[in-house]
């Protein structure tokens, strides 16, 4: 999955440039960062990444109507693995599903249908974790700094916008449903497995419905009716989604999503010394802090 950005148009979209963004499993161990008042730091081990996938040595080429994967100056043996997803990176740092592979050589690559795209000497990389059809998912987002003080501390950040993403009125429920004119969560290709529910190669989207969850426990200071007392803020806002809002309609299997975003994940309250409790709820998150 990729975490994108639209910059005004319906149609055409920008990849989210802000770093460390990314989708995991749920485990205990990242579900313990996800409740955790600060989202945990950069040294933090986040187990079971989905997105982004990782980084390769060297440089991949495909060609039109071929499942073979050449590379330039690349270590295909150490670096991927069969099974496993295998993607490209476009100039902007988006990664892109090439497909399925199938086999692994000291040169070449191999995938289970054609590379769905045509691409010549691309940074590439993998990801081999998938999640079942109606399994629930962490997106974890860094609070971007909005100002430092003279001794270089960070005296507030930018929380993203949970209101903008849910249906409008709906803060107060937990699990309200994605608010479709801000978000989707959409098929975008097959890497062509033929266990697959769906057995075709389109690049057909389709617009899931999901659930949007915040996680983050937010923590009381000494302040009456603040959040923030102490300057200090999240490095991370965890949300969990499930697909499908608990229709009980799996997504179909051995396929890719992306999450497309019209709004900045960080519009959203600026937050930092004696933040109250109404400007969060201003912005959704009403339902995991603590009082």
């Amino acid at each position: 999955m990729a975490a994108e950005i639209n910059t005004g148009n319906p149609v055409t979209f920008q990849s989210y440039l802000l770093s460390n963004v990314l989708y995991a499993k749920i485990t205990d161990s990242n579900t313990r960062l996800a409740k955790s008042f600060n989202g945990g730091t950069d040294t933090d081990v986040i187990e079971d990444i989905i997105a982004p996938p990782s980084l390769a040595t060297g440089k991949i080429t495909t060609t039109s109507g071929s499942a073979t994967v050449t590379g330039l100056d690349t270590n295909f043996i150490d670096d991927f693995k069969k099974d496993e997803f295998l993607y490209y990176y476009s100039v902007d740092g988006e990664a892109n599903l090439l497909g399925k592979i199938s086999a692994v050589g000291s040169t070449t690559l191999t995938l289970y249908d054609e590379a769905l795209e045509v691409v010549a000497n691309k940074n590439a990389g993998s990801c081999q974790i998938k999640l079942k059809g109606s399994e629930d998912f962490y997106i974890r987002i860094p609070v971007v700094a909005r100002t430092i003080n003279s001794t270089g501390i960070v005296t507030a950040g930018i929380l993203p916008n949970l209101q903008e993403w849910r249906m409008a009125g709906s803060t107060s429920n937990p699990l309200s449903l994605n608010n479709s004119d801000a978000s989707n969560l959409r098929r975008y290709s097959n890497p062509g497995d033929v266990t697959s529910v769906d057995t075709t190669s389109t690049t057909e989207e389709k617009n899931v419905v999901f659930t949007i969850e915040p996680m983050n426990i937010f923590s009381n200071g000494s302040v009456a009716n603040t959040v923030f007392s102490s300057g200090t803020i999240p490095n991370y806002i965890w949300f969990k989604i499930n697909p499908y809002g608990n229709d009980g309609v799996d997504l179909v299997q051995s396929t890719m999503y992306k999450l497309y975003t019209r709004i900045p994940f960080t519009r959203g309250a600026v937050c930092g010394f004696n933040t109250r409790k109404s400007d969060l709820v201003g912005i959704g998150y009403i339902n995991n802090y603590t009082s």
